[in-house]
Formats: structure tokens, sequence, C-alpha cells
């Protein structure tokens, strides 16, 4: 009888520290997701317009520049995923996905409407769809 009562308390044990580390992770993921609203520009920077969205599809802006000049949250675990609000229209946003380092070339980079469910590579044909539902 004794033998059962040692497993069980490492059972008990164990699944408590599980139990505790997953609330701890998803705090933590919460708490990362929020950050800070749109109207929070505490970055200094402005809000992504359209016709800079227009401009990185043509080349003529890059994403380093995108990063030091818009407004952009964290919105990743694991992958450094940030999101840019676009302008006036709430539910869309540009997401950017890297493998670790921001100065590298992002891995994907795509447009999303929240209102619409719908998330599309950064390309010029999506760019134009996708201004034409807002």
């Amino acid at each position: 009888m004794m033998e059962l009562k040692k497993p069980r308390k490492i059972i008990l044990v164990s699944c408590t520290l599980v139990a505790v580390i997953c609330c701890i992770v998803v705090l933590w993921g919460n708490s990362l997701k929020e950050g800070a609203s749109p109207n929070d520009l505490s970055q200094g920077k402005s809000i992504l317009t359209w016709e800079a969205v227009k401009a990185l599809v043509n080349g003529e802006l890059t994403y380093q520049e995108l990063y030091d000049t818009y407004y952009y949250k964290n919105i990743g675990l694991g992958f450094y995923i940030i999101s840019f609000p676009i302008e006036d229209t709430e539910p869309y946003s540009l997401t950017v996905w890297f493998a670790s380092d921001m100065n590298e070339h992002p891995m994907a980079v795509r447009l999303k409407s929240e209102n619409d469910d719908i998330t599309v590579d950064l390309n010029e044909e999506n760019l134009v769809q996708m201004m034409r539902l807002k």
C-alpha cells in the first residue's frame, strides 16, 4: 500500500506544477496580445496608411522604413509577429512574421480583415481586392 502512495504524490505534484505553468503561459500570452491600442501611439509613430501599403508592394518603401515610421504591436509568441493597424479601417491590418530578427527579410507578410475573416499574402492583386472590400 505504501508503494502506491509515493507515485500518487508524484503525480499530484506534477499535475499541479503543469497547471501552474500553463496558467502562467496563458496569462503571459494574453498580455502580449493585448499590447497597446492603436490610439496609444506611445511609439510616436503614425498609423499605417493604404498609400504606404501600396508603396511597400511597389518596392518604394523598405521594411525597415515601415518599422521606423509606422505604429505596430507585437502579437507573436515563438516567432516574432507584428501587426500594423491600417488607418481608419480598424478591422484591417498588415501582419509581418519573422523567424528571429526584424532586420531580416520577413517570412510572410499578409493583409488581414477581421470583419470578413480574410487573410491574404501581400501582393498587388490581393491589395486591390482588399481595398475594394473596405
